[in-house]
């Protein structure tokens, strides 16, 4: 019987992807199946395939449509497991994972939010990357209160780090954006918002790593659009789903993350601006997301 289904897109990073595999340990957890989503990549990949042929519980297959996020949707088409298990190749699961994740394979929670590391690719130190979520889980866990789990549910916008109930998303069709950067959020904020019931974890499961050379890093006008209109589409499904009050609880607020991504993507006014215009397409004001 397979319990968990782990997801990984992968492009270009065989030695990465490996390792992350390696810290699975698939010989022992007999239950979990890893479903590989390759992006057509374009060097050679042998290391990788070599590895996966030990495994009868890794499954490798090519994303017909290019993008992270569309390679997120096929696998979530071949998975099999209860639960569904996102992970990034240059990432990797921490020590005790196996044990802190099957705690819960018999939860009715539709979420299940862990808390996460994050460190500088090829060293120890610590990064940033894991501060934000955790913080929200944290939050979440010791005040038990509305406002902070509104705030879980909607401001965790990235698919690693949770476990997420593999018919709860299939029958509310939740799917990722095919596009090139952001294409998790809306994935993120409608199964946050539409989960029955969620539950936090204390444990620590998995290691984001941090690169200058990552998708996340990259720096584009064009990203930054892109970005926006995703949170924005996000925002607009926050608007229709949650009253006024509860919108004011999540702490989601335009012209922050404008001004924020703004400074992360290293845009101009006019970038600033256009990201304005498509918060009024979607209905949106600057200052607060009820339009």
């Amino acid at each position: 019987m397979i319990n968990f289904s782990i997801i990984v897109p992968t492009f270009n990073s065989p030695k990465k992807t490996v390792r992350l595999l390696k810290t699975l340990k698939l010989k022992t957890h007999k239950d979990v199946e890893v479903i590989i989503v390759d992006d057509q990549s374009t060097v050679n990949i042998d290391i990788l395939l070599k590895y996966i042929e030990k495994f009868e519980n890794i499954s490798f297959f090519i994303n017909p449509n290019k993008g992270a996020g569309a390679a997120r949707n096929e696998g979530l088409k071949l998975s099999k497991g209860k639960w569904i298990i996102f992970a990034d190749a240059d990432d990797f699961f921490l020590k005790d994972y196996y044990e802190s994740i099957s705690l819960y394979k018999n939860s009715s929670a539709d979420i299940i939010y862990f808390h996460c590391h994050s460190c500088y690719e090829n060293s120890t130190q610590v990064a940033d990357r894991h501060v934000h979520v955790n913080h929200l889980l944290s939050n979440y866990i010791l005040a038990k209160s509305i406002s902070c789990e509104l705030a879980l549910r909607t401001r965790w916008v990235t698919p690693w780090g949770k476990m997420i109930n593999r018919k709860f998303i299939l029958l509310n069709e939740i799917v990722f954006d095919n596009v090139r950067v952001s294409n998790d959020i809306y994935f993120s904020v409608k199964a946050g918002i539409l989960a029955n019931e969620i539950e936090g974890s204390d444990r620590v499961i998995y290691c984001i790593t941090k690169s200058n050379s990552s998708l996340t890093a990259g720096k584009s006008s064009e990203d930054y659009k892109i970005r926006t209109e995703s949170l924005a589409k996000a925002s607009r499904y926050v608007c229709e789903h949650l009253n006024y009050t509860e919108q004011k609880m999540t702490g989601w607020s335009s012209k922050k993350w404008i001004l924020k991504d703004s400074r992360m993507f290293n845009v101009s006014i006019l970038n600033v601006f256009t990201s304005y215009i498509i918060l009024k397409k979607n209905g949106l004001g600057l200052f607060r997301l009820r339009g």
